[in-house]
């Protein structure tokens, strides 16, 4: 099972969880534990220096650049967080 699969039985199993049952005790905490398990799921990471640069150029090629410098991008026009942008 890929990382995406397991994060999305994950919050499916939180949603029903909602859905069937009141937010009261241990419904809150199964709650909250299904959301940090997601919430820990690997992430990808491009370096500080390697986003400044992308942010400069106006176009980027997958195959010259790489999939995740597109995703970075993408996740940045779309304003979300797809590639943590790490110092080093």
């Amino acid at each position: 099972m890929s990382e995406l699969e397991t994060a999305q039985e994950l919050a499916e199993t939180a949603v029903r969880q909602v859905n069937v049952f009141a937010l009261q005790g241990d419904k809150v905490d199964f709650l909250i534990n299904q959301l940090k398990q997601i919430a820990s799921l690997p992430q990808l990471t491009i370096l500080k220096s390697i986003a400044d640069e992308l942010d400069k150029v106006p176009f980027h090629n997958p195959k010259e650049n790489g999939y995740i410098c597109v995703a970075y991008l993408a996740g940045k026009a779309l304003g979300v967080d797809l590639v943590k942008v790490v110092e080093g």
